[in-house]
């Protein structure tokens, strides 16, 4: 069971997603089945900033893996991520 002070806390942090969040989570609502190579690509990022934010917004619930594919510059099998729904 899930205490009442998590789900305030949740909703705390829910409301203070910054922006890198929300970019990252735009990218991946309009972009299925991308990677994290792939949003570090789109966004002109560093990858630790990426794989940073993806794990935040799947720690959330925004976001979640949808399996995996080959990445095509690297030859290796890479997650895919998928939107949930909300925070945008």
């Amino acid at each position: 069971m899930i205490q009442q002070t998590s789900i305030e806390a949740y909703e705390t942090i829910k409301k203070d997603l910054g922006k890198c969040q929300k970019l990252v989570c735009e990218v991946i609502r309009d972009n299925p089945s991308c990677s994290n190579r792939d949003i570090k690509n789109i966004l002109g990022w560093e990858i630790n900033r990426v794989t940073g934010r993806v794990k935040e917004l799947r720690d959330y619930g925004y976001v979640s893996i949808k399996g995996t594919k080959i990445d095509k510059d690297t030859n290796m099998k890479v997650m895919i991520y998928e939107y949930n729904g909300g925070l945008i």
